[in-house]
């Protein structure tokens, strides 16, 4: 399989978890997951994917997780999670991100797991988290992450940080560890 057209799920109104992983899917069509009101989970692990879209979504806002592992995403967009009401889990680890924009987490309040380990991650830009989210699991490793601002570090609060493999400057270490302990997270 390669392509996910509009409508190919219209016939699975009660569809809750649609798992398509490891198949060379690199294009969905706008709304090719629209109007499913049950569904859940969503597995699109080991695709080509390069981009993510909300407009894949219309009228579908039951989603807790999204697994987009091992594809080659870019990028996070604006408002991508925005209309996911009850969104628990991200996982886009293994993938090429090396931008994630402004406002991508609008919305979110909270995550049991955001996974972004194993991109191309070198910024961490307060203004794609909104003010006071809350993750359990945050990892980040495998990044070519130096730093985080403490505009960042302001916003978050993890219960578990995982930050190994990336090119941390001393100074940063040392905020992350105060802001750990501030928060009562570890790494």
């Amino acid at each position: 399989m390669t392509e996910i057209r509009r409508g190919i799920f219209n016939v699975l109104p009660k569809l809750e978890v649609l798992d398509i992983r490891g198949n060379k899917i690199y294009n969905i069509d706008d709304q090719a997951f629209a109007n499913m009101p049950v569904l859940r989970h969503l597995n699109l692990n080991g695709n080509e994917m390069e981009y993510w879209k909300r407009e894949w979504f219309t009228n579908t806002s039951s989603i807790v997780t999204v697994k987009f592992v091992k594809n080659h995403l870019r990028s996070i967009p604006p408002l991508a999670f925005a209309d996911f009401k009850i969104i628990q889990n991200i996982y886009f680890d293994d993938n090429q991100i090396t931008t994630i924009q402004r406002d991508a987490f609008k919305g979110v309040k909270f995550l049991f797991s955001l996974g972004l380990s194993n991109n191309r991650l070198t910024v961490l830009s307060e203004a794609m988290f909104p003010n006071n989210i809350k993750i359990d699991v945050f990892d980040i490793s495998g990044n070519e992450l130096n730093y985080i601002p403490s505009k960042v570090l302001k916003k978050l609060t993890t219960t578990k940080t995982y930050l190994e493999g990336n090119p941390w400057k001393c100074q940063c270490l040392n905020q992350i560890s105060f802001w750990l302990d501030l928060t009562g997270g570890n790494s």
